[in-house]
C-alpha cells in the first residue's frame, strides 16, 4: 500500500506525470487496487480552495467526492491512532495536515509519495516509513 499526500493525490487525479519512482510506485498499487489517501486531505483540499491555492473545474465537495470514489483508492480515516502518532511526532513541520498524513503512513507501514521537502527529510533521517518524492 501506498499513501499519497494531498498534493499528490491532486496530480494523480489530474493525470499528470510524476517522477519515475512515484509514477511507478502508483502504477504497482493501482493493480493491487491499494492507493491510499488520508480522510484529512479532504479537508485539505477544501482550505487550498478558500485560500485561492487551488483552482478546481468543479466545485472542492464535487472534486473531493469524485476523487474518493476512484476504485484504486482506499480513503483512510483518522483514527485514534493516527491522532496520537501526529501529536507525538517531531516539530518537523507545523502543518497538521501534513503531520496527519505522516502518521498515516507510518501507522500504516506504507510508502509515503509526497512533494513535501520537509517531510521528505524528516522521513530519510528518520526511517520512520519509505518515503517516495514525486
Amino acid at each position: 500500500m501506498i499513501v499519497l499526500d494531498t498534493h499528490a493525490a491532486i496530480l494523480y487525479a489530474a493525470g499528470v506525470k510524476l517522477k519515475r519512482a512515484a509514477g511507478t510506485a502508483i502504477e504497482e498499487s493501482v493493480a493491487g487496487s491499494s492507493i491510499a489517501i488520508s480522510a484529512i486531505s479532504a479537508w485539505e483540499i477544501g482550505m487550498f480552495v478558500r485560500k485561492n491555492r487551488l483552482q478546481l473545474p468543479q466545485p472542492s465537495q464535487d472534486y473531493v467526492r469524485a476523487l474518493f470514489a476512484l476504485d484504486v483508492v482506499v480513503e483512510e480515516p483518522i483514527t485514534a491512532e493516527i491522532a496520537r502518532l501526529a501529536a507525538v511526532l517531531p516539530d518537523f513541520h507545523a502543518d497538521l495536515a501534513d503531520r496527519m498524513i505522516v502518521a498515516t503512513a507510518i501507522a500504516r507501514t506504507a510508502s509515503l509519495i509526497t512533494r513535501d521537502d520537509r517531510i521528505i527529510r524528516y522521513l530519510r533521517r528518520t526511517k520512520a516509513t519509505a518515503v517516495i518524492p514525486c
